[in-house]
């Protein structure tokens, strides 16, 4: 499936409500997000012909960290698990609930900002406040822009095009600086 047309179907299943909401049993976590956000559910893997499938609790994963995973399951894999994970740190230290920006027009986990997709048919300011919905709205950004709209390469580079009128000292101060600072924090050994 093209680009494109995932993004079509995501904003199909988030416009229809399809998102998945986390157990009010979730586990605690290793990074100060709340439990609930992220830790999601993942499906237990089919055993193999003629031995019993593992449980859970006997699961040995590659990272642990509930946001790495969430951010995983939405499509961020490999090293830009680790890239999407610093821009979500940066933008709100992983409190989904999280309202910022000028008159609070900046919404959830990735800062979704009103006037650059307010107009966009997933936007809806409450639903933003969601950790599931805010990253799989992200994901359609990320899909058709990349990491352009939070200043950055898919790679982790500074890209500079939609921020033209901010100094370099600026751009250090207020992306570069924060990103890698938690690009450096990264919690997991193995991206999921």
């Amino acid at each position: 499936m093209n680009p494109r047309a995932l993004a079509a179907t995501a904003v199909a299943a988030l416009m229809a409500g399809a998102y998945v909401v986390a157990p009010s049993n979730a586990q605690p976590i290793t990074t100060e997000l709340p439990p609930a956000a992220f830790n999601l559910p993942e499906p237990a893997p089919a055993p193999m012909p003629g031995r019993q499938a593992r449980t859970s609790s006997t699961r040995k994963p590659g990272c642990s960290d509930p946001l790495a995973r969430a951010l995983a399951r939405a499509g961020w894999t490999g090293p830009e698990n680790r890239v999407a994970w610093a821009i979500v740190m940066r933008e709100s230290n992983g409190q989904p609930h999280k309202v910022g920006g000028p008159n609070g027009q900046d919404r959830g986990l990735w800062q979704l900002n009103r006037p650059a997709w307010g107009k966009a048919p997933w936007w809806d300011e409450e639903k933003l406040l969601d950790a599931t919905y805010n990253i799989h709205a992200a994901r359609i950004v990320w899909e058709e822009y990349g990491a352009r709209p939070w200043g950055l390469t898919e790679d982790g580079d500074l890209d500079t095009r939609d921020y033209q009128r901010w100094t370099p000292e600026e751009r250090d101060r207020w992306i570069m600086a924060p990103w890698r600072e938690w690009f450096d924090k990264y919690p997991c050994k193995v991206a999921p």
